[in-house]
């Protein structure tokens, strides 16, 4: 009898574990206006959008796109690319590169939190065609000293504003920002 307890409650902590993981490509780590205006920003253009394509880079103030989240884990966030989702609506995949400095493997979902924000509000987790992006490294369990490169899709509000990224610590009190970059788009 007591096995059997023992049983359902793994059983509750895995499905518990895995609504966790899928809701985190959303990146539950909110930041105020005031949190990211203190942060520094680096601009980069993207084109209009339609098929995905790659954000060219351009002379850009000092900006920390690179950093070390929890003492655990190097996140950096590499590009930016517009692209439509299944239901045709403007999104943006962001490319990071993550290295695992733990001693335990771990997924990018599971250990940090990557967010996208446009006119100061969090964006929504873009769903896209398996086509266009491929959403299964960022579930993917990484060795120590291993590192991946994945992709996240956020919704657009809008192709005017700039988009900030940021990713932080999967759980904090302070809403630390490990590293930050913006994307702004090209006026058509």
């Amino acid at each position: 009898m007591y096995r059997k307890k023992g049983f359902y409650y793994e059983k509750t902590i895995l499905l518990f574990s895995i609504i966790l993981t899928l809701s985190l490509c959303s990146c539950v780590n909110s930041q105020t206006a005031n949190t990211q205006s203190t942060t520094s920003n680096q601009q980069t253009t993207t084109d209009s959008v339609s098929e995905p394509t790659s954000v060219p880079a351009t002379e850009q103030p000092k900006q920390k796109n690179k950093g070390t989240v929890s003492g655990k884990y190097d996140v950096e966030i590499v590009t930016a690319k517009t692209a439509t989702d299944f239901q045709g609506n403007p999104a943006i995949i962001v490319t990071y590169n993550f290295t695992n400095n733990s001693n335990a493997n771990a997924s990018f979902l599971t250990s940090v939190s990557a967010n996208a924000f446009q006119n100061s509000i969090q964006c929504n987790v873009a769903t896209m065609m398996p086509d266009v992006m491929d959403a299964q490294p960022s579930l993917a369990e990484v060795q120590p000293g291993g590192t991946i490169t994945l992709e996240c899709a956020y919704s657009l509000q809008d192709t005017a504003n700039p988009i900030t990224v940021q990713v932080g610590p999967l759980m904090s009190i302070t809403n630390e920002v490990n590293a930050q970059m913006t994307f702004s788009f090209k006026n058509n």
